[in-house]
């Protein structure tokens, strides 16, 4: 089995890296079983009455956003397509999607708005998503006949590589207007060959950041990252140690009991 120590999960970084490695686990068996296929998740999200519903009187969602971008980030980086459950009776069919009165209502925004690829002109490797400074990046790679054979060996990170030829050179990336209004994008591109040319446009009107690459040479890995001029406000600590955290509520602790023994003395 698992040993013990490897199956302890602590802090932000570790709840997303867990929902990962559990997610890419289903897809992998699924793989086994039926091929390398696309996967969608048909509906997910997280309970926003948790912690007894103490958030619907507070108003304060942050363990609530915490959580949900935990998930999401677990399901993009097990590259499965999902559906995100969501309740929100301001939001009528009258509004177009470029109209910002579409989050009106919504809470977690931060959370749940995020980049992501949305049309690849190649086969999709990573992506990753830091919504405390906004910073996403991808990774796909093109096509070429070195392929595994076994669908026992196809994994997440090591998709096939043989596909039908690829007419489009254009990669759609979905950048949202909640997160890029009034910034400018910082946009950087490498090449597992050593390429750097690259062309790219964002169009904020339809909120999609527009990739060609130069470099078709079969089996090339291309690395994109989308940041920006202005990083967003950072929302909670994510590197946190089991170590660090237990000296704040040992110090918390202690400083209550002083409290205490210094009204009780004087």
């Amino acid at each position: 089995g698992l040993p013990v120590w490897k199956a302890f999960y602590w802090g932000h970084k570790s709840a997303r890296e867990n929902y990962a490695l559990q997610l890419k686990n289903i897809v992998e068996e699924g793989y086994k079983s039926l091929g390398e296929s696309p996967v969608l998740i048909g509906e997910t999200g997280i309970p926003m009455d948790m912690n007894e519903r103490e958030s619907f009187s507070t108003r304060d969602f942050v363990w609530q956003e915490r959580m949900m971008d935990a998930l999401l980030s677990g399901l993009e980086r097990a590259l499965v397509g999902f559906t995100l459950w969501n309740y929100n009776p301001d939001n009528v069919d009258s509004h177009e999607q470029s109209n910002e009165r579409l989050d009106k209502g919504g809470r977690i925004l931060r959370a749940v708005v995020r980049p992501y690829a949305a049309k690849v002109a190649s086969i999709p490797l990573r992506q990753d998503y830091e919504m405390n400074t906004g910073a996403w990046e991808f990774e796909w790679v093109n096509p070429s006949q070195n392929s595994p054979s076994d669908n026992s060996s196809v994994s997440v990170t090591k998709p096939p590589l043989s596909h039908v030829p690829i007419q489009a050179r254009e990669t759609e990336i979905f950048v949202p207007l909640f997160i890029s209004k009034g910034r400018d994008l910082l946009v950087t591109y490498s090449s597992s060959t050593g390429a750097k040319a690259f062309d790219w446009k964002y169009d904020p009107a339809r909120q999609t950041l527009f990739v060609v690459p130069g470099d078709n040479t079969p089996g090339a890995v291309h690395r994109l990252k989308v940041e920006f001029d202005r990083p967003l406000d950072y929302r909670f600590e994510v590197d946190s140690s089991i170590w660090v955290d237990l000296w704040h509520w040992w110090a918390g602790f202690m400083g209550v009991i002083f409290g205490l023994f210094w009204v009780l003395v004087l």
